[in-house]
């Protein structure tokens, strides 16, 4: 007889799985973990409302080469978030990056307190695009590649970030004396705010921060660009996205 466990986490990927199963991923504690949910497919079984992105689960499963889900409860269903679809388009940018970038993440046992702050947020802000440029930062941090701005990343020199520009290719801020040899993808201005977002803990974070955030909308294409170019990732939920704002 399998060993039956118990956990908790959030539901941040699904995926059909034979034929009437699915596969969800699930951010906990200390793991994400794929588990198997029987019977979805099938009429009057109860299982489905376990596989919806952004649930909460407390459940017990049983143990084996593929865990599977024997009972759950829904904790938090996220209606608030769910119910406005531009905050659960933001909230799925940060699931897609989440699931693909977990297991390079340096340090794991931040990730879930860190994503449910923001997600607690994300429930109640004006400003769900700041929200998950967030995310996108400090995710960087957590990777092992995020920008330098102590130092010109040309030439070493310390130097006030407001007289330089910053160029995502280089990976950080350019000094005043250097920043004519190269593009300025954000100027000092901008590269100041991203600094802030950079360095500002969660716990400091309120309407009028994001609020500062959201009057420098460039700053979030820059953030794409990077990720584009020092991790060859392209968001598909912003794709979409854009394609549906057309």
């Amino acid at each position: 007889m399998k060993e039956i466990l118990k956990q908790t986490g959030i539901v941040i990927h699904n995926q059909k799985y034979k034929d009437t199963s699915s596969l969800i991923s699930v951010l906990s504690k200390n793991e994400l973990m794929t588990y198997q949910v029987k019977g979805v497919e099938k009429a009057g079984s109860g299982t489905l409302k376990f596989t919806q992105l952004l649930t909460k689960l407390s459940f017990n499963y049983a143990n084996g080469s593929l865990r599977t889900l024997t009972d759950a409860y829904i904790d938090d269903n996220y209606s608030d978030i769910k119910l406005d679809l531009n905050k659960y388009n933001y909230a799925l940018i940060i699931m897609e990056k989440l699931n693909n970038f977990y297991s390079a993440i340096s340090e794991k046992e931040l990730i879930y307190d860190f994503f449910n702050e923001l997600m607690e947020i994300l429930k109640i802000t004006n400003y769900p695009k700041e929200v998950a440029l967030i995310f996108e930062v400090k995710l960087l941090y957590l990777l092992g590649v995020s920008p330098i701005f102590k130092t010109c990343v040309n030439c070493g020199r310390t130097f006030d970030i407001k007289n330089g520009v910053f160029n995502y290719a280089q990976g950080g801020m350019i000094c005043d004396n250097c920043k004519r040899r190269f593009v300025a993808n954000l100027n000092g201005e901008e590269s100041t705010i991203l600094k802030k977002i950079y360095v500002t803990k969660i716990k400091d974070v309120d309407e009028e921060v994001l609020l500062e955030y959201s009057k420098y909308s460039k700053i979030s294409e820059v953030v794409d660009e990077y990720y584009r170019f020092h991790l060859e990732f392209d968001s598909k939920v912003k794709k979409v996205m854009k394609e549906l704002n057309k």
